[in-house]
């Protein structure tokens, strides 16, 4: 191959390859351009031809310039160059060194990446947007909990009460597990108050304070004349009261092996007889259930069902001990709060010098 079709390749090659190519000398003076400068740069091969990169700078065609950064490091430079239309072009300086080891030329080549830095501000803009929303949500959370009677300032607590709320909306049985005190019979309350059953009753049951002769007679309830003692008018019990609405068990863990039997079996059918009676009556309600105690280990100890356990743990919420996260608060476990809002109820009603009082 002749020298001269040689040349001609490699031009049409370089030519082919780059967006844009600049050659320039030592100084910054333009000595060759590719034919793709007018359509990135909007400047014609001939009008840049001798131009200094310094000069083109200050006339606002493109900057940074690359060319100082490539004198001072003696090495292949990238940045992200702007020119006019704010045009964004990935600029990348090489040195060419001639036989003495000094600076010769410096061949600059571009790619436009005015779409991918768009799209990277673009990005930007929409996570600060979403950490705005973020946050917002965050303070309408913390206002709703604190309605709910809960103030939560560690990550444990925030968790639980995210997971709650979440859950909320879900038909499925929910356990509560945590220490006394933490608060399981407010968060089974706010539970019910965010499902759809919100407008049907909330029933309590407190499985640890009915007498074990008396359980299945409350709970079921009982028909006129069922046993001596009774009421000649029969009695509706817990479940069929809980109709439409939320059930909740708590201390489920104090509950005998015999009742357990009972229990399961109206959670999984939803159907049950009152003492005294031959009816089969069916009722609709969402479970949650609470418990202080070690419900695995009693499964382990034979102590309580393993298949009563597994239908009351469907989805588990463990509460922190108060000493970490939460507490429900009341005269007793926040007073300075209860202070304040007594104080705001008598401005509220008139009798500003009882509530100077107050404080």
């Amino acid at each position: 191959m002749k020298k001269g079709s040689r040349l001609e390749e490699n031009e049409a090659i370089l030519q082919s390859l780059l967006d844009d190519f600049l050659v320039t000398d030592a100084k910054g003076l333009i000595l060759r351009v590719s034919h793709a400068m007018k359509q990135l740069y909007g400047l014609e091969e001939k009008d840049i031809i001798g131009e200094s990169v310094y000069e083109l700078e200050k006339q606002g065609v493109f900057t940074p310039i690359v060319t100082p950064l490539v004198k001072e490091k003696k090495e292949r430079v990238t940045i992200i160059q702007t020119a006019k239309e704010n045009k964004k072009f990935l600029v990348t300086g090489v040195p060419v060194f001639d036989e003495k080891g000094r600076l010769w030329r410096i061949a600059t080549y571009s790619h436009d990446v005015t779409e991918l830095a768009n799209m990277k501000d673009y990005l930007g803009e929409m996570e600060d947007e979403m950490e705005r929303v973020k946050n917002e949500i965050q303070i309408l959370r913390n206002r709703y909990f604190q309605e709910h009677g809960f103030i939560a300032h560690s990550p444990e607590m925030k968790s639980c009460l995210d997971v709650a709320h979440q859950v909320a909306s879900v038909d499925v049985n929910v356990l509560l597990l945590g220490e006394s005190g933490v608060g399981k019979t407010q968060l089974a309350k706010m539970i019910h108050q965010e499902s759809p059953r919100r407008k049907e009753p909330f029933i309590e049951v407190n499985c640890g304070a009915i007498p074990d002769s008396l359980f299945e007679a409350e709970f079921f309830g009982y028909e006129a004349g069922a046993f001596t003692g009774s009421s000649q008018k029969g009695k509706i019990g817990f479940a069929e009261l809980a109709e439409g609405g939320t059930l909740f068990l708590d201390e489920i863990g104090e509950l005998s092996l015999a009742h357990q039997v009972k229990v399961l079996k109206f959670i999984q059918e939803k159907t049950f007889y009152r003492v005294g009676g031959n009816k089969q009556r069916k009722v609709n309600f969402r479970l949650i259930s609470a418990t202080n105690r070690p419900l695995e280990e009693l499964v382990e100890e034979k102590k309580f069902r393993e298949d009563l356990y597994f239908r009351l743990n469907v989805v588990p919420i463990t509460i922190p001990h108060c000493g970490t996260c939460i507490r429900y608060y009341s005269s007793h476990t926040l007073p300075g709060r209860f202070v304040r809002e007594e104080i705001r109820r008598e401005k509220r009603a008139g009798t500003s010098s009882h509530a100077r009082a107050l404080q």
